[in-house]
């Protein structure tokens, strides 16, 4: 056993006996993947996403928080759409549906493809609840 090795087990070893969980990762392992970056979208009571409009990177995620009173939801899938042509997304990128989201709810989104996807909230497209995200490409 190698000398990291033995410090990584005795640090494990005091964590669990203070009561500290720990995961140990073998020296030669990968680092594990951060978290995506965030970026929020907001949902509110007048049926509007704010912001309207949010720009991110391959690999990022966008989260919608229902702020409101209402239900909303994301989306977008055509075949939950009554316009088709208000959503879309970049070829290669598969429909998304966040399902009904109540006040407090949150859907996050992890956006692989680059392209602009415009997207909608189901309950209230007929009052114009529509927002955009632009993807860029990796850097």
């Amino acid at each position: 056993m190698t000398r990291a090795a033995r410090a990584a087990l005795g640090l494990l070893a005091a964590l669990t006996l203070a009561g500290v969980g720990a995961v140990v990762v073998e020296p030669d392992a990968p680092a594990p993947p951060l978290p995506a970056p965030v970026t929020v979208v907001t949902m509110t009571n007048d049926n509007r996403f704010e912001p309207l409009r949010v720009t991110i990177r391959a690999g990022e995620a966008v989260e919608w928080r229902n702020t409101s009173l209402v239900l909303h939801s994301i989306t977008t899938d055509p075949d939950r759409a009554v316009r088709k042509d208000n959503v879309a997304a970049p070829p290669g990128a598969a429909p998304f549906f966040s399902g009904d989201l109540y006040e407090g709810d949150v859907y996050r989104h992890v956006f692989v493809v680059p392209g602009t996807y415009k997207y909608l909230c189901q309950p209230h497209e007929a009052h114009g609840m529509v927002g955009w995200v632009e993807v860029l490409p990796l850097r």
